[in-house]
C-alpha cells in the first residue's frame, strides 16, 4: 500500500515495509528501497524490528503511529 500525505520526502516506491507474520501474529518494520531512511521513534531502521503497538513511525517528515487490529492474543479469523 502506498501513503500518500503529500511529503515529498517519502519514497513513492518501497520507503519501508511493515511486515505482518501470521504464524506469530507479530508484526515487523523494515527499511526498504528508499534513499531517505525512517526511523522508529529516534532510532534509524536499518534492520526488521518487532512492533507491539504504539510506536511512532518516521518516514520522511511524516510521523505515523502503529496501532496494530490483532495479534497474539486476538485475531479475525
Amino acid at each position: 500500500m502506498t501513503l500518500d500525505f503529500g511529503d515529498p520526502h517519502i519514497s513513492r516506491e518501497k520507503h519501508a515495509q511493515l511486515v505482518h507474520d501470521p504464524k506469530s501474529m507479530r508484526y515487523f518494520l523494515q527499511t526498504g528501497d528508499a534513499r531517505n531512511l525512517t526511523y522508529l521513534g529516534e532510532e534509524v531502521v536499518l534492520n526488521p524490528v518487532q512492533l507491539t503497538g504504539r510506536e511512532i513511525i518516521m518516514v520522511g517528515g511524516t510521523k505515523l503511529m502503529f496501532v496494530p487490529f490483532c495479534g497474539p492474543d486476538f485475531g479475525w479469523s
